[in-house]
């Protein structure tokens, strides 16, 4: 029995020299990806589903549609399958239960339905993206009232090269509003 234990003992601790061996030999960005949910903006969660439809209540709410394109900082041309994760407060709540993750397709387009988006308090309703391709990743907002879409500042500065595209459009009826929203990465 004390050979067993032994050889049990030894075969472990080799076992775990090796795992933290891997681990420390490992590229970090690889491990900081996936242990990062750091996001400038509250209620991040990396553990979103891959869906196009954010809507939790579909028939009671009024329901916007956000398509557009993303776009290179560099080359200005859109960018495919890019991975953009999005998410915003939930309709009188202060809770982020709407969130969803999108690519874009071959011609660098998305598009997505959700229910219009929550406020917090002193905020006009926001709906926030994480945006990433390769190592590449940016965040941004497209902050709306019951009228218009807007871009901040921050916006504006980091998507200067789109600028032709770079103003959300707004259309709204009864029942729907449609918002394109193109920025670049």
């Amino acid at each position: 029995m004390n050979q067993f234990n032994a050889a049990r003992r030894a075969f472990l601790g080799k076992l775990s020299f090796a795992v933290a061996g891997t681990t420390l030999l490992a590229p970090q960005q690889s491990f900081a990806k996936l242990l990062t949910t750091n996001a400038p903006f509250d209620g991040y969660n990396p553990y979103a589903e891959e869906t196009n439809d954010l809507r939790v209540f579909p028939a009671t709410e009024r329901a916007v549609k956000v398509s557009g394109t993303v776009f290179s900082r560099d080359s200005r041309l859109p960018i495919a399958h890019a991975l953009l994760e999005v998410w915003h407060l939930s309709p009188g709540t202060k809770k982020y239960r709407h969130r969803g993750k999108i690519k874009t397709d071959a011609k660098g387009n998305y598009s997505f339905v959700t229910d219009f988006p929550g406020r917090s308090e002193l905020k006009k309703p926001r709906i926030l993206f994480k945006t990433s391709l390769g190592n590449t990743v940016d965040f941004t907002e497209l902050i709306m009232d019951n009228t218009h879409a807007h871009i901040d500042h921050i916006h504006w500065k980091k998507n200067e090269g789109v600028t032709k595209k770079l103003f959300p459009t707004y259309t709204k009826t009864a029942f729907e509003t449609k918002i394109e929203f193109n920025y670049s990465i």
